[in-house]
């Protein structure tokens, strides 16, 4: 009788079980009473807050005070139009006159700076033809002290620059006082 021919099996290929194991997650654990636990070293100090500055008000108000008493005038003025080169240096000497005039007119009771916008028109031999406010502050005071600080100068005291052709001028000022320091 024929032999009968089992076929040779093919080796299967074996998986190894997973060897990572399934672990349940550790609980943590939370305290919720109200005492803290810290991990500090018993040596160092525990760390404190700082208290609140207390506020002196009688020396705030002294500060004040001895600000307001630093103030002086800031004027600005623009320069522009024909032969605006030559006048410049000429502009610098009408603000340095207004402000030496308007400094002892200031207020000592200012709140904050302001800017009273003025313009100030001089004829070729240095005297004002006219000076007024184009743009108050708001503040009474200071704008009075800037309406008498251009009533009292009626004039520069210097003619115009050498080769001007014109016959008057007109600036505009920007008076601001500021804290000097």
């Amino acid at each position: 009788p024929p032999k009968k021919v089992t076929p040779k099996p093919t080796p299967r290929k074996v998986t190894p079980p997973d060897k990572t194991k399934t672990t349940q997650p550790k609980r943590i654990q939370i305290n919720t009473s109200t005492k803290t636990v810290g991990s500090r070293n018993p040596q160092q100090p525990a760390k404190s807050i700082p208290a609140k500055p207390k506020i002196n008000s009688s020396a705030l108000t002294q500060k004040v005070q001895n600000l307001r008493g630093q103030l002086s005038a800031g004027i600005k003025v623009n320069v522009s139009g024909a032969n605006a080169a030559a006048f410049t240096s000429y502009a610098q000497y009408v603000v340095s006159v207004y402000r030496r005039t308007w400094e002892p007119l200031l207020p000592k009771s200012l709140a904050k700076s302001r800017v009273a916008v003025v313009s100030v028109t001089v004829d070729r031999s240095g005297r004002v033809i006219s000076a007024r406010i184009v743009r108050k502050t708001g503040n009474t005071e200071l704008d009075r002290s800037v309406q008498r600080a251009l009533d009292r100068v009626k004039t520069i005291g210097k003619a115009f620059p050498l080769g001007s052709k014109e016959s008057k001028r007109t600036f505009t000022l920007d008076f601001t006082p500021k804290i000097r320091g």
